[in-house]
This record gives C-alpha cells, sequence and structure tokens, in this order.
C-alpha cells in the first residue's frame, strides 16, 4: 500500500483464514445514518455464486491485492484489486460465479440508497447518476470520503446525522462526477439561497440545534433536493451545512458557559452534542481551550 492510501484507509490486521469476515458494520449502530458501510475480510482464496443487489454498490479496497474471477453464462472476466482501488455496480446480478484469487484483502463495502437522504427531487432536477459500472478504479476522492465515514462510525458516529449524511452526499455525488453525470457541480456551485431562505434555513436550525438535523429535512423546508441544497448551502454561507451548525452549537455553549452556572454535560446534551467528551474535544478544537477552563478564565 502506497503512504498515501495508507494514511486515508487505516488497515485492521486482521485476517479471516477460513472465510469472509465482518469487521465493522454500520447497523451495529443506531447513530449512523448515512449509506449502510461494512467492513470485512476476504481470504486468499474465495468463491461465490449469484449475489444480485437491490441498488447501487461499491467496494474500496484497503488492503492487499487479488483478482476476481467473474463468469456470466459463457462470459469470463478477470479485475484486478489493490490498495485504494475501489469497484462499483448498479443495481441487479452482475455474474454467477466469482472466485478470488491472490492475497487476503480488507475492503469497505458501501450500498448507496439515495431514498435514505431523500434524493427526491421535488423541482424535478437531475438526481444523482450512478448506472456507471467501475471495474478497478481509483480515486482520492472517494479513498478520502469512504475512509472518513470508516472513521466516524468507528469513533461512535459522534458528529451526529448532518455529518453522517454530507459524507454520504458527497460520495454520491463524486460517483456521479465519475460517471459523467448531467449534474455540473461547477455550474451549481454560484448558486445561492435568497435571504428569505436562508432566514428560514437559520431559524431552523437554532430551534432545533438541541436535535439530530437532517439534511433532507433543511431542503425539504426549500423544496430542493439534497444535493442542490448542498451547493446552494456552502455558497450562501461560505461552509458545508454541517461545519455550520457545529460552529453554532458552539456559539451557543460559548453563551450558555458564560450565564449559566449548569453542568457541563447538560450543556453538551442541550447543544446537540453526543456526549461531554465530543464536546469538550470539539470546544477545544475552535477556541483552543476546554468548556470548563474557559468557565474558570470567565469567572
Amino acid at each position: 500500500m502506497t503512504n498515501t492510501v495508507a494514511k486515508r484507509m487505516r488497515v485492521s490486521g486482521y485476517v479471516e483464514p477460513s472465510g469472509p469476515r465482518l469487521i465493522l458494520s454500520s447497523r451495529d449502530n443506531t447513530r449512523w445514518h448515512g449509506f449502510s458501510l461494512q467492513v470485512a475480510s476476504v481470504p486468499s482464496s474465495y468463491e461465490s455464486f449469484a449475489t444480485p443487489f437491490d441498488r447501487y454498490w461499491m467496494s474500496v479496497i484497503v488492503s492487499g491485492h487479488n483478482s476476481a474471477h467473474l463468469r456470466t453464462g459463457r462470459e469470463d472476466r478477470v479485475v484486478t484489486f489493490s490498495p485504494g482501488s475501489f469497484c462499483g455496480y448498479p443495481a441487479g446480478q452482475h455474474w454467477d460465479h466469482v472466485h478470488w484469487d491472490g492475497q487476503p484483502v480488507e475492503s469497505i463495502s458501501i450500498s448507496i440508497d439515495l431514498n435514505q437522504l431523500k434524493f427526491v427531487d421535488v423541482l424535478f432536477e437531475q438526481r444523482p447518476r450512478l448506472e456507471a459500472t467501475f471495474c478497478s478504479s481509483t480515486d482520492p476522492g472517494i479513498i478520502g470520503i469512504v475512509a472518513s465515514m470508516r472513521h466516524e462510525l468507528e469513533t461512535g458516529c459522534l458528529s451526529g446525522r448532518v455529518f453522517a449524511e454530507s459524507l454520504s452526499l458527497a460520495l454520491a455525488m463524486r460517483i456521479d462526477a465519475l460517471g459523467g453525470g448531467n449534474a455540473d457541480i461547477h455550474v451549481q456551485g454560484r448558486h445561492r439561497l435568497s435571504a428569505a431562505s436562508a432566514r428560514r434555513i437559520t431559524d431552523y436550525i437554532e430551534t432545533f440545534l438541541g436535535n439530530e438535523i437532517s439534511i433532507g429535512d433543511l431542503a425539504g423546508l426549500l423544496q430542493l433536493s439534497a444535493s442542490r441544497f448542498a451547493f446552494c448551502f456552502r455558497n450562501t454561507f461560505g461552509v458545508p451545512v454541517h461545519r455550520y451548525i457545529l460552529s453554532r452549537r458552539i456559539a451557543r455553549s460559548v453563551v450558555m458557559l458564560r450565564t449559566q452556572r449548569t453542568e457541563i454535560v447538560e450543556i453538551a446534551q442541550s447543544c446537540g452534542f453526543a456526549s461531554q467528551s465530543h464536546f469538550t474535544e470539539t470546544f477545544r478544537r475552535f477556541l483552543g481551550i476546554t468548556p470548563r477552563r474557559y468557565r474558570d478564565r470567565e469567572e
């Protein structure tokens, strides 16, 4: 594995000799609100039969070199995988039989469910096109996003719903861009929210700051698709949705620390943080000091 890939895609070091072994699954954490994700190890030699997918599916190789021999009817083909490469398949059945040969492989598989993020285009905009099939492609953007998704899941989904949704949205849009989708990021990027729409969104965020906030719900307020809303929001406020919400939570916590004697754990909860430790870590990252020391300094 190259140094760059190794830094972005951490390897667990675990290899199951007898068959595929699940290492991590988003289904085990109810706080995860992004695309379904699984980390698994596949031994050096393994075979399986027909696997139909109910939606677009992709897998990123974290470690190991391997070749998959795919057979469909009389057609045979070989796809070679290496660290940092990925494959993607639209819904349906893509082989009758597959046989793996080479080194043990650790991979991250993601099921891309657009409806999960409320990609319904109320204004009949072009939804992300994920028809393209990728076989052993490489892309730094894909690697970075998927690595961030894994890290967020491994650390307990502390950044909340909007962050997991933002990562999933970014992944869908990146795949669409690689597949030659119609969505032109640069053209859409010039769009901004009107003053009235921006106020409606910020009022909603302030009202529900202590709760889980969904990008889909925010987009729905303006009858926009999640993808269009994310672009317009960033161009209006200069930061992604999840970053803006995080900054507002910190701002509210600062006011509470200055004006109330409320316990820090209660402040963390009322400002929408998953735990006191996550609040402390985030507060220190923003202001360079812990909440407790900040309060002591202000007294």
